[in-house]
């Protein structure tokens, strides 16, 4: 038995009339060194609401409680489960124009050219295209909901899982999932940006909120209430950075990237750490999706009250505000601007952009206390504007001139010489974390101030880049690299960097 409407809705079935029949996804070819995944001949059990059950995860009981969770699941309530979140259905012309475009992205990339090719190759008139209201965003929301399909036929046959610990089955799933990009990973920056843009978030968010629900099931889990939250707020980021990473990964068959997926995953299961850290993202979420009500809290005044007298919200309440999601880098972020009515080619840029893009972007960024903006840098300049809250140090590492900078942005203009707005050079690396959170001493010694509530002290800061950001360009920095080049500053980049 299937155990989502997923299964149901995309089997071919016709209509009546005008000869319309929907799709479902065949098998597709994908590039993995996974070893074959198996799972239990049973399909797992997905209690009726799978938000009210408690998560059982200690050392101790790690292992056991996985073996038992995958052999008590039932078919009926998994289903349940997935037929509350069924991936689309395709009519069959749209979905095999589709599918045919898929073998034309490498050359064409993310485009209506690759799609156009695809018709052709489907012996589809290419005006089919126009039915697909958002063009290369069908094209890569079909290859998202595809590779979904593609991990839960894994998943519904495999035989092994339940052997693993459930951190272990994690680690596993996100890794199968990933590989499936990485036939198209010189393209994958292009999707990542068709995805990244406004109208096409909501079914962003949607697929990957669907992608890191299946991975929770199949890993045994029974949370409940804000665990359900954290723990899907967790994965999505550790899904989403080691996505990233993947994308500079030179490493043979990306060993660095698993070695770095693991990593993350071992560090979330300290769930004494990652509980106190994402407990306000997961009221947030849980607000956003109907489940909880916030009510309004007044933590604080913002140095702003010269203007005014302008109460300070909670984090919380901003990230539901203005739509953040978390950045890769850390912190969370909602563009706001992508100006398309000037759009600059290759040829116009620099060589050291590597697609064409809008003449500018802009996002919102929030970065609470506890949270840092790791070193990264990108080909254009990016301008920082403080908005609200406390203070944001802004750290630049220059490799040609080996220079260290540490500019502080905030309200306070005249008594603490902070700056209102400050622009990054391009190709510098740089990052930033909250500047109460740490005192830095002139040898570059970090000294971590008193533990703060994310919630009531972060700064909400606008970030403009010219030309546009695209992640083609985006670039983490890799922590020995860095510290190789600075080594008088290791403290600070072991800071701004994630482990290897």
């Amino acid at each position: 038995m299937y155990r989502t409407a997923a299964k149901r809705l995309l089997l071919a079935s016709s209509a009546s009339g005008n000869g319309t029949s929907r799709y479902r996804f065949p098998p597709f070819r994908c590039f993995s060194s996974v070893d074959s995944l198996s799972f239990p001949n049973q399909t797992p059990n997905q209690h009726q609401h799978h938000h009210h059950h408690k998560f059982q995860n200690t050392n101790s009981s790690d292992s056991a409680s996985s073996t038992s969770s995958s052999s008590d699941w039932s078919a009926q309530d998994a289903s349940h489960h997935r037929s509350q979140n069924p991936i689309p259905d395709y009519q069959e012309e749209q979905a095999r124009v589709l599918r045919a475009s898929l073998f034309h992205v490498l050359k064409l990339g993310w485009t209506e050219a690759a799609m156009v090719a695809g018709a052709r190759d489907a012996g589809v008139s290419p005006a089919i295209i126009g039915s697909l209201p958002r063009k290369e965003a069908a094209l890569v929301e079909f290859f998202m909901d595809d590779c979904l399909q593609r991990l839960i036929d894994r998943i519904d046959s495999g035989e092994d899982l339940k052997s693993l610990i459930p951190s272990e089955r994690i680690s596993k799933l996100v890794r199968i999932r990933l590989e499936m990009q990485a036939p198209y990973i010189t393209k994958w920056p292009q999707a990542l940006s068709i995805q990244a843009q406004p109208m096409n978030v909501p079914t962003s968010f949607k697929q990957r909120a669907m992608l890191v629900d299946e991975i929770w099931h199949a890993a045994g889990d029974e949370a409940s209430d804000i665990d359900w939250y954290v723990k899907r707020t967790v994965l999505g980021g550790i899904y989403s950075t080691t996505e990233i990473y993947m994308l500079t990964d030179s490493s043979t068959d990306f060993r660095d990237t698993w070695a770095f997926l693991n990593g993350r995953v071992k560090d979330a299961f300290d769930f004494k750490k990652t509980m106190q850290e994402a407990k306000y993202l997961a009221e947030t979420v849980g607000a956003g999706m109907g489940k909880y009500g916030l009510t309004c809290c007044v933590s604080g005044f913002s140095l702003s009250i010269i203007f005014g007298l302008i109460s300070m919200a909670t984090a919380s309440q901003i990230v539901a505000k203005l739509n953040l999601n978390p950045h890769p880098e850390g912190g969370f972020y909602f563009e706001t601007l992508r100006d398309n009515s000037v759009m600059l080619s290759k040829s116009q840029l620099p060589p050291q952009y590597k697609v064409e893009r809008a003449v500018n972007s802009c996002i919102y960024f929030l970065l609470p206390s506890g949270n840092v903006s790791n070193l990264h840098r990108i080909p254009c300049a990016e301008t920082w504007h403080f908005y609200l809250g406390e203070p944001i140090t802004i750290v630049e590492m220059n490799e040609e001139d080996g220079e260290v900078k540490l500019t502080c942005l905030g309200p306070d203009l005249i008594g603490d010489n902070q700056q209102p707005q400050y622009t990054v050079p391009p190709n510098v690396w740089f990052g930033a974390f909250p500047t109460k959170d740490f005192n830095i001493g002139t040898d570059g010694t970090l000294l971590k101030a008193a533990t703060r509530d994310g919630e009531s002290h972060y700064s909400l800061v606008g970030c403009t880049c010219a030309p546009a950001f695209q992640f083609d360009d985006f670039e983490l920095a890799k922590r020995s690299k860095l510290v190789a080049c600075f080594p008088k500053s290791e403290p600070l980049i072991s800071l701004l960097t994630f482990p290897e």
